[in-house]
């Protein structure tokens, strides 16, 4: 008996609940409020508010009962009260977005339609933090540093004399054998610019997802463009911008497409201060399109006599030693060929030297810096033997037909 008594009141407890019920608020029901001959509300022509009181909603807020009220009372029309409800609907405005809304930073034009998390992703590239680095510091390549003043620093400090004609190109590719400061020259405008310096690799460009790779290109574009002025260095480019070809997979041919417009394209600004800057090993393997661009092609050569006495001089000036400028213009001779990595290579296996006697060698852990002999030439010239050049005579005459070809060579008087 108790079972059956359980089971006939929730059914007719089920029976009570409304068939279609609305949340609190729901535009649905708030429009369907004296609505003429409504379902919802069983209001007809011609009938009174008390007879349909049954029938409305389950669910009223405070203003939407004072409404209905009203409507009873006879002292509200029902098209005023239609008015009153539509007007409460568009007038409400939620809280939590409105503070949202208001916390948000204006986004730049250039970021727009721009995924969020590849502008981190290219944010994470720019450099904030370098050591000072002078163009002093820069041996050798005096034509080439000059050419990057007049390219990269001065349009800066005086943008109203470099207009129009004057106007400096917005690409430059830096080639020439491994290890001849190409780099390095990146690193020194990045100290000497008072701009924003991202450096690219192309493993920060690809993806394995198939079309990322060119939102990427076009994110850095448009960070580069929101941040002006801005350098972007691109360390060994030729294997972003590779001549293209029937072999070529079509993931990395959109990529340079994409690069190529962003670059110089149609939607791009004449004006807009943005400077790339390439350096490769490899220039013969640029794309005619990308060759063309990168309009300033400066050939880093192999560091002449007197721009390895500077190299020797800037790495053994911290240290002690007893080197006089004849031994120093002497080792300059002796090191033809040298790149100025293989210089520094050789000023450090010199600076060795002294650590390797037998006496400090053995007793390293008790042994004071002061008690350790200063760098000699003999250090320099026994590690000779050890340090060889590493460019080969083959590349040197590659370079220097492709400088002949299309690089940007010294004028002639």
């Amino acid at each position: 008996y108790k079972e059956n008594t359980a089971s006939t009141s929730s059914a007719s407890n089920r029976s009570q609940l409304p068939s279609n019920p609305c949340p609190i608020g729901s535009p649905t029901r708030i429009s369907g409020l004296f609505r003429k001959n409504s379902p919802k509300n069983g209001y007809k022509s011609g009938e009174s508010g008390s007879e349909t009181s049954a029938k409305r909603p389950a669910f009223m807020s405070g203003f939407e009962k004072k409404v209905v009220e009203e409507v009873k009372k006879g002292s509200m029309d029902v098209s005023k009260a239609r008015q009153a409800l539509k007007h409460m609907k568009n007038s409400f405005k939620n809280p939590m977005k409105q503070n949202n809304t208001e916390n948000e930073e204006p986004i730049d034009p250039h970021l727009k339609n721009i995924d969020p998390n590849l502008i981190e992703v290219i944010e994470n590239e720019i450099i904030t933090a370098l050591e000072p680095i002078n163009w002093s510091d820069v041996a050798g390549l005096e034509f080439a540093k000059n050419k990057i003043q007049e390219i990269a620093v001065l349009p800066l400090l005086r943008p109203d004399l470099f207009r129009g004609l004057r106007k400096p190109p917005k690409g430059i590719v830096l080639f020439g054998p491994p290890g001849t400061g190409k780099t390095f020259l990146g690193r020194c405008i990045a100290s000497q610019t008072k701009s924003t310096f991202f450096s690219i690799t192309v493993s920060a460009l690809n993806s394995k997802w198939i079309g990322e790779g060119e939102k990427t290109i076009r994110a850095m574009f448009a960070v580069a463009r929101a941040r002006q002025p801005s350098v972007i260095f691109i360390d060994e480019i030729d294997s972003l911008l590779k001549t293209r070809c029937d072999s070529e997979h079509e993931s990395s041919r959109r990529m340079k497409t994409e690069f190529l417009a962003q670059f110089e394209g149609v939607g791009t600004v004449s004006d807009e201060k943005l400077l790339i800057i390439g350096a490769t090993n490899r220039p013969q393997e640029l794309d005619d399109a990308a060759r063309r661009r990168l309009s300033a092609k400066l050939y880093i050569r192999l560091p002449d006599a007197s721009a390895r006495k500077q190299i020797i001089e800037n790495c053994i000036k911290t240290e002690k030693h007893c080197l006089s400028e004849e031994q120093m213009q002497s080792l300059a001779d002796q090191t033809d060929g040298y790149s100025c990595a293989d210089m520094r290579d050789l000023c450090r296996e010199s600076a060795m030297e002294p650590m390797r006697d037998s006496i400090i060698m053995s007793n390293i852990t008790d042994i004071s810096v002061h008690e350790i002999r200063s760098i000699t030439s003999e250090d320099f010239v026994k590690n000779l033997s050890y340090v060889k050049p590493t460019v080969r005579k083959e590349d040197i005459l590659m370079f220097e037909k492709w400088n002949h070809e299309f690089g940007t060579n010294c004028r002639q008087n």
